[in-house]
């Protein structure tokens, strides 16, 4: 498996390049109890994560500076481990402040990804491709995703 570089608020995360799962919309929502635990616990580490980060931006004392800078590394790896785990799950995190998961998925030919936050009782919309910022549309519209991967 080859690895890629993934940037969240500058800090660099590894992670493996895998094959694509596909969801259906029942599979997707199948999966929230446990990608939500994973995903509360990655929201509070990213919040450390930035909290360690906006510390270093200031002028501190090096001991001081090399024991955030620990923290820091730690907390990361937490960080990744989290992205691991939704990434074995088939998942990607498109928002790391507030939880926000895309799912793989095909319609009409076409990638395209169900779009869950954290706080939300089941997936409700999907949009073309899993950037934060895209427009979502109702799952509503959807027809041969919501029973098989329209592969």
């Amino acid at each position: 498996m080859a690895e890629a570089d993934f940037y969240a608020d500058g800090v660099a995360l590894r992670f493996a390049r895998r094959t694509r799962r596909r969801f259906t919309l029942v599979e997707a929502n199948r999966t929230l109890p446990l990608v939500g635990r994973i995903v509360r616990d990655l929201v509070a580490v990213h919040a450390e994560a930035r909290r360690l980060h906006v510390q270093l931006e200031h002028r501190i004392p090096r001991e001081l500076r090399r024991a955030i800078e620990s923290d820091l590394d730690r907390v990361v790896q937490k960080l990744e481990h989290h992205v691991d785990e939704l990434t074995e799950i088939g998942c990607d995190v498109i928002d790391y402040g507030r939880g926000g998961v895309g799912f793989p998925a095909r319609h009409l030919g076409r990638d395209v990804s169900f779009c869950w936050r954290l706080g939300d009782e089941k997936i409700t919309h999907w949009q073309d491709s899993p950037e934060p910022g895209d427009d979502a549309k109702p799952v509503t519209v959807l027809t041969d995703i919501l029973t098989d991967a329209g592969a």
